[in-house]
């Protein structure tokens, strides 16, 4: 059973669910003169053989590797796979204290866990401590002086439905084994990246064009660090207004390249499912008295229109479905019950599978989320809580925009 709130195997069948399926066509397409929101009776439903996603960190999975996670034989620089940019599922085992085990302490010795037979014994005051992976999904903390060792084990669940795209291709039965191995589902492949921008994005799928065809479906969210990345020099600029205007410019010059480049996937046959950059406005970090939540919204606006409106808007509802993430959390549309202006999670003092804590001060900071997991003490509920970070939606915020991609996507392909 997921701890998630939208579960897959629960796909599409509630009234609360197409209620938001009307929301999102209403709101991003039949108000705006969207064929993208399709229409008319169905005689058959696509179901794809495959699915690819293209994007930014919110589509995308990491391997966290490091030099000081080891493998059982002490080779330096391994790594824990599945990792999504929102809240994990995650749970940590019982600390087990075992006698004489093999452990690293010698070359050529090999480590291993306690097991769950515990002798009751203790350690030293300064034992040695060291991070070992003895599979790729999670990490143990193995510490031992000259009679005990003690071991502590983290497991991830990335299997867990835990961003849009898992949520979705779950719905259909794929699921994305090679990058996370505890999927038992296979026939989905992510190649979005973290940080990845509209030029990023444009090269994954150039990269991997070929893979794309009638029987395809591919899912892309893509803006949002480019509306970042503007929004930091349109701030940091003595002109305000000249910077904003030149932000939009480039922002709207950006969008008409990524509509470019979905008309060319759907050229290739495949379906595109196109989730819109995330109300950045109404996120914790666009409603903190520090930031300019107005001037968000405008950069999102800017970008969002004109690759939806004006760049897709005369693609047919049955080769392209458009998501907008803004009726989840504009204050007009969401649901009340849920908490929006407030982070599920603080990314600073999060302990990886290296044992290193976070801090805040790395080059890619805004990645720390994905060591943000329910092992730990968190801000409140995974049921409620629309954001994990600033700038990143937890899981009900994936679960929100995944399940209602599916629900269009089988009213309109």
């Amino acid at each position: 059973e997921t701890m998630f709130p939208v579960a897959a195997s629960r796909l599409p069948v509630n009234r609360r669910r197409l209620g938001w399926v009307a929301l999102a066509c209403s709101a991003a397409g039949l108000a705006m003169g969207l064929s993208a929101c399709g229409g008319g009776s169905r005689n058959s439903f696509f179901a794809p053989n495959s699915i690819v996603s293209f994007g930014d960190e919110n589509s995308a999975f990491s391997d966290f590797t490091s030099p000081g996670l080891k493998l059982a034989d002490g080779t330096t620089g391994a790594s824990v796979r599945g990792f999504t940019y929102t809240v994990q599922s995650a749970t940590i085992g019982a600390t087990v204290v075992c006698s004489n085990p093999p452990r690293p302490l010698q070359p050529g010795e090999v480590a291993a866990d306690c097991g769950t037979t515990s002798n009751g014994g203790t350690l030293g005051s300064s034992p040695t401590t060291d991070y070992y992976t003895f599979s790729t999904v999670s990490s143990t903390k193995l510490e031992a002086d000259g009679t005990n060792q003690r071991t502590v084990t983290t497991a991830y669940n990335c299997a867990s439905a835990s961003n849009w795209v898992q949520v979705l291709a779950g719905a259909y039965g794929r699921g994305y084994n090679t990058q996370c191995p505890l999927e038992g589902r296979t026939g989905a492949i992510s190649y979005a990246a973290f940080g990845a921008q509209t030029a990023d994005v444009i090269a994954q799928i150039a990269a991997h064009r070929g893979e794309l065809n009638g029987s395809t479906l591919v899912t892309i969210m893509v803006g949002q660090n480019d509306i970042l990345a503007q929004y930091a020099i349109v701030r940091a600029s003595g002109n305000p207004s000249t910077a904003e205007a030149a932000a939009i410019a480039e922002l709207q010059a950006r969008a008409d390249r990524m509509a470019a480049a979905v008309k060319d996937v759907i050229g290739t046959g495949a379906k595109v499912v196109l989730s819109l950059t995330p109300s950045l406005n109404n996120s914790p970090k666009g409603v903190s008295v520090s930031e300019d939540g107005a001037l968000l919204s405008r950069l999102v606006v800017a970008y969002n229109d004109r690759l939806y409106v004006r760049g897709l808007g005369n693609v047919s509802g049955r080769d392209l479905v458009g998501v907008n993430p803004d009726s989840f959390t504009n204050t007009s549309t969401r649901n009340t019950s849920y908490v929006h202006s407030t982070a599920l999670c603080n990314t600073t003092g999060l302990v990886k599978p290296d044992g290193t804590v976070t801090t805040g001060l790395e080059p890619d900071a805004d990645a720390n989320v994905r060591f943000c997991n329910t092992s730990i003490t968190l801000n409140g509920s995974t049921s409620t809580y629309i954001w994990a970070d600033t700038i990143h939606y937890a899981p009900l915020g994936h679960s929100l925009i995944g399940s209602v991609a599916y629900n269009r996507a089988r009213q309109q392909l």
